[in-house]
């Protein structure tokens, strides 16, 4: 349920994020920072957030970048223009975090079409942009991706210019990236399985596990993905050292069958 918000000023929010992360009694605290995907409004990516931050047990802030999503079922090519004229605004985001908040790390979960930003500010980043100097990421979680496949393997080496670690959660019974990839006439990257990438980014397919109606909320709904993000974020970067994860071979991973 959403509570209620009030507005800030950019310097006012920034001071509010380093006054919170200053009262977290915890020499790991972090920013981790939520990206919303198609037909998400600004409330419901607020309680999304809220959400995850209990599940994941973020010690220290969660933020959430809102683009102006329609929030409505028909409102997907607008969304769509409206998540790549969110590119700018999401770098000067993460730069003020990554800059000037007290955070040891700021870690960032995007989901669906949200991760068309995302990789549009790691694109800049690789070449060598000044909108993207300061940005410093520790993990870059990438849930469902609503991106061309063949476009997001060209252009994964791009992560590693904006963060420390990239995992990429895929699943074949995402029907709305299924959907999504009739109206494209071509595989969603969060869909998998991709072309070769980057051995920086760690591909983890969900698909045993899926519990939502669309196959497309599991990042948040399904206990296994949100236990393997928690992993994640403290520390246990590499699949490898992951319990709930089994290697599916050519850098895929796979969770293990729950007994």
């Amino acid at each position: 349920m959403f509570v209620g918000s009030r507005s800030l000023d950019r310097e006012a929010y920034l001071t509010a994020v380093a006054d919170a992360l200053d009262d977290t009694l915890n020499d790991r605290r972090a920013v981790f920072v939520y990206v919303h995907g198609y037909r998400t409004t600004f409330d419901e990516a607020a309680v999304r957030a809220a959400q995850l931050h209990m599940d994941l047990k973020i010690p220290g802030v969660t933020a959430f970048f809102s683009w102006p999503s329609r929030g409505t079922a028909h409102g997907y090519a607008a969304d769509e223009e409206a998540v790549q004229l969110s590119e700018r605004h999401l770098c000067e985001f993460l730069v003020d975090l990554c800059v000037k908040s007290s955070a040891k790390k700021v870690h960032l979960l995007a989901h669906s079409m949200g991760n068309r930003a995302v990789l549009r500010v790691a694109m800049r980043a690789a070449e060598n942009s000044s909108r993207t100097q300061g940005i410093e990421l520790g993990q870059l979680i990438l849930a469902a991706p609503d991106i061309d496949a063949a476009f997001f393997a060209s252009e994964a080496n791009s992560f590693r210019h904006i963060a420390e670690g990239t995992t990429l959660y895929t699943s074949s019974r995402d029907l709305a990236l299924q959907s999504s990839s009739v109206v494209h006439r071509g595989p969603r990257a969060g869909q998998g399985p991709l072309l070769p990438l980057p051995g920086a980014v760690h591909v983890i397919d969900a698909a045993p596990i899926d519990v939502s109606l669309l196959g497309h909320g599991y990042y948040s709904a399904a206990f296994p993905v949100l236990g393997d993000i928690h992993s994640l974020i403290y520390d246990r970067h590499d699949p490898s050292a992951r319990m709930a994860l089994r290697s599916l071979g050519e850098g895929r991973w796979g969770f293990r069958e729950l007994s």
